[in-house]
């Protein structure tokens, strides 16, 4: 049924149902004997170049969402659950076999997906990244097959491009970023292309960072965790960037609206236009972790308080830190936000041993004066 099938939703149904096979060893022995990784092989290389030789079929398609590739998205699903199945053979085969399933004409067409981002779309090129990373961390020796390949190069070429601003994109390249430095060749190719300082976008891109925080960010700072402690090399270079921030990242000022407080406890009404007196619900109490400053400022705390790395503290400026969160116009429930709880931990418990404690307490006191 499915080498003659043109209808992708019933592809792409058979396909997922052909994941729930491989958990079984004697069903995939039963797929591998029929001849089945080599169709999936040859039929996902035919739809790829098919993709690229017809890269508008999408065109005069109106979405109520905004879409990020050109393919038709019934396409899309198909591919996602082809990638994904290559992606278990990974998982679940020695690496013998696997070498033996993945040949050069399946690492081409994984190139030709990371080289198209805006054709294929964040879907696919995100599946396909975690391919490269499963393959680094399978064992050693795929690094010089996926290097003469090209797709080291081109994932390290790219970084920018292809992390995107979306947390799902984002995570899947410094993953396989992380990956590739495991590697001590591929750790002197990801220095020399100077991309690190690319690694702490989230802690200035506002869209980045709403899009992590409240589950992914914990996996973002596990990814900069792992970098400092198992690469001596990058350890300076990580400090030196996470400080840049930390010293010098201007946060931008709070927007004015319902929720923004002046310096004597006046709100800004943002109907009328003016400053009011009237008290406001406690159910907005959260509303500063919704601005785009406290978000922001939020990530940033979160990292700090996993990557307390000892020469960012000790190099902190503590008073540049702490004004940029507390200043005119913070929304008046700053105080029952999760942000104010993240930064109280991290000064009172995670830091606190490392920062000049009378330096803080002038600070804080100086703010609490003005």
């Amino acid at each position: 049924m499915l080498p003659d099938c043109k209808d992708y939703t019933t592809l792409w149904s058979l396909a997922k149902l052909l994941r729930l096979f491989f958990d079984l060893k004697d069903l995939r022995t039963i797929f591998e004997n029929a001849g089945g990784y080599t169709f999936l092989k040859n039929r996902l290389n035919k739809e790829i170049d098919f993709c690229l030789e017809n890269p508008n079929m999408n065109e005069g398609v109106e979405y109520y969402i905004k879409i990020n590739y050109t393919l038709n998205f019934k396409q899309i699903f198909f591919l996602k659950y082809i990638l994904q199945l290559f992606l278990t053979i990974i998982n679940l085969n020695p690496c013998d076999e696997i070498k033996n399933k993945l040949d050069n004409s399946i690492l081409n067409t994984l190139n030709k997906i990371l080289l198209n981002i805006n054709t294929f779309g964040f879907t696919l090129v995100s599946v396909g990244l975690n391919i490269v990373t499963a393959l680094l961390y399978k064992e050693p020796g795929f690094f010089e097959i996926l290097k003469k390949a090209g797709t080291i190069s081109i994932v390290l070429d790219s970084f920018q491009n292809i992390a995107g601003s979306y947390s799902f994109l984002w995570l899947a390249s410094t993953e396989v970023v992380s990956a590739i430095c495991s590697n001590k060749d591929g750790l002197q190719d990801f220095i020399s292309k100077n991309i690190l300082h690319y690694l702490f976008e989230p802690l200035k891109n506002v869209e980045l960072a709403k899009d992590l925080i409240g589950g992914p960010h914990r996996d973002y700072i596990r990814v900069l965790e792992e970098m400092y402690n198992d690469h001596l090399e990058l350890q300076k270079s990580l400090e030196d960037e996470f400080l840049k921030i930390l010293n010098d990242f201007d946060r931008g000022e709070y927007e004015q609206n319902i929720f923004m407080e002046d310096k004597n406890g006046n709100y800004f009404d943002n109907e009328f236009k003016n400053w009011n007196v009237k008290e406001l619900p406690d159910s907005l109490a959260s509303v500063y972790d919704y601005t785009n400053v406290g978000i922001v400022n939020k990530m940033i705390i979160m990292t700090l308080q996993d990557c307390n790395w000892n020469r960012v503290i000790q190099n902190l400026n503590i008073e540049f830190v702490v004004k940029s969160i507390f200043k005119e116009g913070i929304p008046f429930s700053f105080l029952y936000s999760e942000t104010f709880m993240e930064t109280l931990y991290v000064f009172r418990v995670d830091v606190k041993k490392l920062l000049n404690r009378e330096k803080v307490l002038k600070v804080f006191l100086e703010i609490i004066n003005n």
